[in-house]
């Protein structure tokens, strides 16, 4: 029996619930969950599609080990306290709300991410005294949107470790109006070369 407690509020399919418990939930799609706690679905290898309109949070490790998920969407999520480490299947992922990616590893060694698209954040970080390897070998991943028109800040140059991006082979986009300013900021000026402007490459940052 493992040493952690899995709970989400508000379940109201007994199927849901009982894959939950045994491990062996592949899609949880929900539209009356409103948050998911600590290790909820940590190591439910069989999980392929996370999609929760009305969840507003989830937090640590709540779906770390994840390995076949590749779908999560989460609309209404602003704040990312939740760990989707090692989802080594990872592809889609919808956080058109989220503002602040707070989680020191949020995404780390999801292989398969090759895209990461989040129009509303302002913050990638854990403060200034800690490193933030929120993608750190993400090793497909190649693009970053930021649409935000209010810059993004970026607390470490760790983000990116072991990436595309980080190896010159991948690139983050931003709007053409921050372009300088994104290439100057503290933090980002690591990536300078990588940064584009959104405008520029619409084949690849189109809706």
């Amino acid at each position: 029996m493992s040493k952690y407690t899995y709970t989400v509020d508000v379940i109201g399919d007994d199927a849901v619930t009982d894959g939950l418990i045994m491990r062996t939930i592949t899609e949880l799609v929900d539209e009356h969950i409103t948050s998911i706690a600590d290790y909820a679905f940590y190591g439910c290898s069989a999980l392929k599609t996370v999609i929760c309109t009305n969840a507003t949070g989830f937090r640590s490790d709540s779906f770390t080990g994840c390995t076949a998920l590749e779908t999560v969407s989460l609309p209404q999520v602003r704040y990312l306290d939740g760990v989707f480490r090692n989802c080594t299947a990872l592809k889609n992922v919808d956080l058109p709300n989220l503002r602040d990616l707070r989680k020191q590893y949020a995404f780390e060694n999801c292989t398969s991410l090759e895209r990461i698209d989040l129009p509303a954040c302002t913050h990638i970080g854990v403060g200034k005294s800690y490193g933030c390897g929120a993608f750190h070998s993400c090793s497909s991943l190649s693009v970053a949107i930021l649409r935000s028109t209010t810059m993004c800040e970026l607390d470490d140059v760790s983000v990116f470790s072991d990436t595309p991006i980080s190896k010159g082979t991948g690139y983050i986009y931003v709007p053409s109006a921050l372009l300088d300013a994104y290439k100057a900021a503290t933090n980002w000026s690591t990536y300078a070369n990588q940064i584009r402007a959104i405008e520029d490459y619409p084949e690849i940052c189109g809706q």
